[in-house]
């Protein structure tokens, strides 16, 4: 499933059938929250909305403006659902322009720890207008290369980073700076993403919002996600031939621009409460290539696109 995907719910930006992946990342960052969430106990009160995407229509996160206890609501809350998702695959060659399936949900936040399918983020700073989070996230693989005729050798599997994000509030609006890096040893490359979002309630039960950025992802994870490695140029292919691909990495000297690529995106959001308890949410987002990555051999669109429609239910 796309990250952004996840991370919203889609709404970060990382996105396989569940039977390619490689879970232990998504089950150590479940367990690390888990026993977190059982040391800390839970608090006693009324719903806040859970997920790092977007709260129900005309209810507050428990990050935003005004604590818990000034609102009288609950300290934590727990979501869960399900939904649809897709994502484009962007490789050349790609026998199926897309990816989908269906994913379920399950989210817990109180006053410092948030817990879901993209991340595990503890708030070490919190105030009314700004937040330090350290993250442990999972980068979650969806346009998988093995579904390609002449990449199906690329290994692309999922991998754990380690952050830090901070933001804040601006009125209606929010900004974040993040920064991530890989500690599985599966990509050890990094990237660092600024963004804007913004939400507004049309009807009490209605909700839009809208989200812009740009992602920057180092040599190494650029070259992991659009490119080729140099230990992926002569690969056994079938009946003992050798598959000898052209070298794609997103060093200075290899691209001739810049090291690693810029990856601007923008997203549109929407949610529509039911009840206090159960919300529909609808997501849809964009990934901008830049001239690199349109011009590696494993590319072949200018873009890459997500999508995600799910039911929640908060308690």
């Amino acid at each position: 499933m796309n990250a952004k995907i996840s991370k919203r719910l889609l709404l970060n930006q990382t996105r396989s059938d569940p039977s390619d992946l490689k879970l232990w990342p998504a089950l150590l960052l479940l367990s690390l929250g888990s026993a977190v969430v059982a040391i800390a106990g839970t608090a006693d009160a009324q719903i806040a909305a859970s997920t790092n995407v977007k709260p129900q229509p005309s209810c507050q996160r428990v990050d935003d403006d005004g604590s818990p206890s000034d609102r009288g609501e609950k300290s934590h809350a727990w979501r869960a659902g399900f939904g649809f998702w897709g994502a484009s695959n962007p490789y050349e060659g790609a026998s199926d322009d897309g990816e989908s399936g269906i994913f379920p949900y399950l989210a817990f936040e109180n006053d410092w720890l948030r817990v879901d399918p993209s991340e595990l983020a503890i708030k070490a700073v919190s105030t009314q207008r700004f937040q330090v989070e350290a993250l442990l996230a999972p980068r979650w693989v969806s346009a998988d290369p093995k579904k390609t005729v002449s990449y199906a050798n690329l290994e692309r599997e999922t991998s754990l980073d380690i952050g830090l994000r901070m933001s804040t509030t601006l009125g209606a609006a929010k900004a974040s700076l993040e920064y991530r890096g890989d500690i599985s040893g599966e990509i050890e490359g990094s990237e660092l993403t600024a963004s804007l979002e913004a939400q507004t309630a049309v009807t009490p039960k209605l909700s839009i919002g809208a989200e812009s950025g740009i992602h920057w992802r180092d040599k190494k994870l650029a070259t992991y996600m659009y490119g080729v490695r140099a230990d992926e140029v002569l690969i056994a292919g079938q009946n003992g031939a050798v598959v000898d691909r052209p070298r794609y990495d997103f060093d200075r000297d290899m691209v001739g621009h810049k090291e690693g690529a810029f990856i601007p995106f923008v997203g549109l959001q929407a949610g529509y409460a039911f009840t206090d308890k159960v919300q529909l949410v609808v997501y849809s987002g964009f990934e901008f290539f830049d001239e690199d990555v349109r011009n590696s051999p494993v590319i072949s669109d200018d873009l890459a696109t997500s999508s995600y429609l799910g039911l929640m239910y908060s308690f």
